[in-house]
């Protein structure tokens, strides 16, 4: 059967062409715009990934904050507001905002920032790299996450950037019937729930492989893996003395001879006949 070998071949060969889809339009998109692709002296990411990393993190943020606001109707129409799909695109999008790595994965159900949004979403993440990196994970594995995440939920400017541009431009159907303070505590409730999940997602991948660097497998495992290893073990030890354990065996009746049968019955005539009836 040669079904699983043509399964790996397949999944070999969708890779090989998502590699050469990708390699044809970043040269097609380095001709019509050469300047996208040029590093910054102060970066390490060019235009075309920093809008990638936009749409990846920001974008998945948002759709996932939805689901975290259900029941709330003003929230969830904040977060709505800030996403846009493939299909409602238009030219000035596709210059200014969509890279050449999304297009690659986007075939219409990504959810992207909405074009008002997105230069918040490039200074968050401009900010959230200069946080932490692997180089800040290298000196103080214990405590760089930490410390980078109290920052960025500590940056003012941040989060009155965020709360600017959604006051001017969420287009909330409820607005007429909502005074200032709800639609300021729903914004609020958006920030404090997709900032969050931003860093996680930026920073995720930075010490996973930090781990896999330093840390040994036997090292990964927590305190609570090997007690209950153990106790399984205890278990299953128990289990099979209970197994293995024979069932006593029934009580055996005595053995009775013919020559003890005849003594009985003597024994019982001579009874009968010292006390007569």
């Amino acid at each position: 059967n040669n079904q699983p070998n043509c399964y790996i071949l397949g999944m070999c060969l969708k890779k090989l062409a998502l590699r050469l889809l990708r390699d044809a339009l970043v040269e097609s998109k380095k001709k019509l715009k050469p300047d996208l692709f040029k590093r910054k002296g102060t970066g390490k990411l060019t235009d075309d990934e920093e809008k990638c990393e936009v749409s990846r993190h920001f974008g998945w943020a948002i759709f996932s904050a939805q689901k975290r606001v259900k029941g709330d109707d003003d929230a969830l129409a904040v977060l709505k507001s800030m996403t846009v799909r493939l299909d409602d695109l238009d030219k000035h999008y596709f210059a200014n905002y969509y890279s050449t790595g999304v297009s690659i994965l986007n075939s219409g159900g990504l959810t992207l920032p909405a074009g008002w949004i997105f230069e918040f979403g490039l200074t968050l993440m401009s900010k959230a790299r200069a946080e932490f990196n692997r180089e800040k994970m290298d000196r103080d594995p214990k405590n760089a996450f930490r410390i980078a995440k109290a920052n960025m939920l500590a940056d003012a400017d941040l989060k009155a950037l965020f709360r600017k541009q959604c006051t001017a431009m969420v287009p909330m159907k409820s607005t007429a019937r909502l005074s200032a303070s709800r639609l300021s505590s729903s914004i609020e409730k958006v920030y404090k729930i997709v900032l969050p999940k931003v860093l996680h997602c930026r920073y995720g991948p930075i010490v996973k492989d930090w781990k896999n660097d330093n840390v040994k497998s036997y090292e990964k495992s927590t305190l609570r893996a090997p007690l209950k290893v153990s106790e399984a073990s205890k278990k299953k030890k128990a289990k099979t003395k209970t197994t293995d354990r024979k069932a006593p065996k029934p009580p055996v009746a005595p053995k009775v001879t013919p020559e003890i049968v005849a003594e009985s019955a003597i024994i019982a005539e001579e009874k009968l006949s010292e006390n007569p009836a």
